[in-house]
């Protein structure tokens, strides 16, 4: 008696087949260890720069990345994203926070670092050699170069650190081609790791906020 060639003898259906590789795909990506990224930012008060980073904290794809966020001050009226975890440092001043900043950033290994304004780009920068695993180094810069380094106590310190350190950034974001530029000439950060992004937009937000409110009573209003 001879039987047919079929699952008993080896063969395998190619759908049966497709479906087993890609189950196999999804097990290895499943094992992948995420893509460890950690945002620094002074404090959470409300400022243009922190909305920045937290909304590009909260875009993340979390099926690729796992996002932390480090904060010197934690305290201020802004929320950072749910699920993410939060080290707050509780040092307002940065000539304190920069042990603790520097600890936790060895302790967490990321494989990235996201920092925002000056004065916190070169710390992060700065211990850029003693961080473990050599993370990529992403800083994003909101305003031009002068003005960041004319608020700083001693500017022309300050001037000679934007030059020295900034060229180690992996990556510097800017929301304008006038900071890009800016940071090309004076900072001599090269021009290929210079990106522009610009500031992202709640539309969610806005088109709640476009919901028109009548107050109570009759008569028309009017808006000047």
């Amino acid at each position: 008696m001879r039987l047919r060639r079929g699952a008993f003898d080896g063969d395998v259906h190619p759908r049966a087949r497709a479906g087993t590789q890609a189950q196999e795909l999804g097990r290895a990506a499943a094992a992948r260890p995420l893509h460890r990224t950690v945002f620094v930012l002074p404090s959470f008060a409300g400022g243009g720069a922190e909305r920045v980073l937290l909304a590009l904290a909260g875009a993340l794809d979390r099926a690729r990345f796992e996002a932390e966020i480090v904060v010197l001050d934690g305290r201020g009226p802004l929320v950072p994203p749910a699920g993410i975890t939060i080290h707050d440092l509780g040092r307002p001043r940065l000539r304190h926070a920069l042990g603790p900043l520097r600890a936790v950033l060895r302790g967490r290994k990321p494989n990235s670092i996201l920092s925002t304004m000056g004065y916190l780009n070169l710390a992060v920068l700065g211990m850029a050699p003693v961080l473990a695993g050599r993370p990529r180094l992403i800083v994003r810069e909101a305003n031009l170069p002068v003005k960041s380094i004319e608020a700083m106590r001693w500017p022309a310190l300050a001037r000679l650190a934007y030059r020295m350190l900034y060229p180690r950034a992996d990556a510097v974001l800017c929301n304008a081609r006038v900071v890009a530029d800016a940071l090309s000439t004076e900072a001599r950060v090269p021009s290929a790791r210079l990106h522009i992004l610009d500031n992202p937009v709640d539309g969610a937000a806005i088109r709640a906020g476009l919901v028109p409110v009548r107050e109570p009573g009759p008569g028309p209003r009017f808006v000047a």
